[in-house]
């Protein structure tokens, strides 16, 4: 069976994370692109500015490589139960903000914007699912969203 590390030499840039696959004899290199595009379950798209997101964006990656603004769809009842995933690569602030008149509940009450603005978190993520119309829920997290 394969045996699977992470080498953290490079960088760090997008795209650089190296995975090694060995089966003792042979070692294959692959970047977390190549993983997930294998996978195929889930689509990687990266920017580098802010996005206005829509029903199509559901169930996606979204790997952002620079601060930015970002919008929300306005939950419709057929995207009940997707998720979207948000991942912070870069030390500038991400922001998500509500469409319409939707919420984003927490532990400290519904809010309709949450940040990551953490310069040292070079590495972040939430997925949100849209729980019910107008209700999004944070399914898990890693960083400081705020």
């Amino acid at each position: 069976m394969p045996k699977f590390g992470k080498y953290s030499g490079n960088s760090g840039a997008v795209g650089t994370d190296i995975f090694l696959a060995s089966n003792g004899t042979d070692t294959i290199t692959y970047t977390l692109s190549d993983i997930i595009a294998a996978v195929g379950s889930v689509t990687l798209n990266d920017h580098s500015t802010g996005q206005t997101f829509d029903a199509d964006d559901m169930g996606q990656i979204h790997r952002f490589t620079a601060a930015a603004a970002n919008t929300l769809p306005t939950i419709t009842a057929g995207m009940i139960g997707q998720f979207i995933d948000i991942r912070k690569r870069t030390s500038g602030n991400i922001s998500l903000t509500c469409g319409g008149a939707d919420v984003i509940k927490n532990d400290s009450g519904d809010d309709t914007v949450l940040n990551n603005n953490v310069a040292g978190q070079l590495w972040a993520g939430i997925r949100l699912t849209a729980e019910a119309l107008g209700v999004w829920g944070i399914e898990s997290a890693l960083g400081d969203w705020i």
